[in-house]
């Protein structure tokens, strides 16, 4: 293996730095995006802000779980297994942060969301994609194309916090789904909703969803007012009814606020 240029390596230690303060300035071309500094940091911070709270919503732990961060050229994995088959590129609070060139063309939808793993991430993972993980594109953007997308809620660095707490929810519920307390209620509230999406699907999104606002409420209380008026009544889908679903679990737990 050939030794890493010295100049690559420490743009990316430096990308891996400690958190700074960082807001979209201008509209980023999606198909040439390279992560920036802030793109870490941000995933970074949705990763901090998961574990802060693992006490109460993911009690059993996330440390297993990998997260991936992809652009238009790469794939960063966030792993705290030391020995994956790949090019390590530097470490962030107990995490190897490993590097591999993935060479797709990536869609402006592949560059506007968290999870729905891209095929071009597992190819470049390879065998190293064999832990629980789940993938990002960089919050930069990701918020900017969200910006351009009708009513999204998705188009702030608080957001994207919210979605990385999000998307471990996905990954904790598939771990330990018959050790989560609340999926009993949840699950009985699903099974009276009418849709032609299985009900194991809205329940799993509902859950996410509850971890996501319960967490913005603390720590994101912008997102969490934006979050609690998501559900559009009517709408047939298993993120519209997993939040409809949430929402009323919060209501029941006199957790959420008024209505604004």
């Amino acid at each position: 293996m050939h030794a890493p240029n010295r100049v690559a390596w420490i743009a990316v230690l430096a990308a891996l730095a400690a958190p700074c303060a960082a807001s979209p300035a201008q509209e980023p071309e999606s198909s040439s995006y390279i992560a920036s500094r802030p793109d870490f940091v941000a995933l970074q911070d949705g990763i901090r802000a998961a574990r802060r709270l693992r006490a109460r919503l993911f009690p059993n732990g996330i440390d297993e779980t990998d997260i991936a961060l992809y652009d238009s050229k790469d794939v960063y994995l966030y792993s705290r297994d030391k020995d994956l088959p790949l090019a390590k590129k530097g470490s962030w609070s107990g995490y190897v942060v490993y590097q591999a060139s993935h060479g797709a063309k990536v869609s402006e939808r592949e560059m506007a969301r968290c999870g729905a793993t891209p095929d071009f991430v597992f190819a470049a993972l390879g065998s190293a994609a064999v832990s629980p993980f789940f993938s990002c594109s960089p919050w930069n953007i990701q918020a900017a194309l969200q910006r351009k997308k009708r009513a999204s809620i998705y188009d702030t660095r608080d957001s994207y916090l919210g979605t990385v707490i999000h998307e471990f929810a996905h990954a904790y519920h598939r771990q330990e789904v018959d050790r989560i307390p609340v999926l009993p209620r949840i699950d009985a509230k699903v099974r009276l909703l009418e849709s032609r999406h299985p009900s194991r699907r809205i329940v799993e999104e509902a859950y996410a969803i509850w971890c996501e606002l319960r967490a913005s409420q603390e720590l994101f209380p912008a997102h969490f007012r934006r979050l609690y008026v998501f559900h559009h009544p009517g709408m047939d889908d298993p993120h519209n009814l997993g939040a409809k679903v949430a929402m009323e679990i919060l209501n029941e737990d006199a957790v959420a606020p008024q209505k604004p």
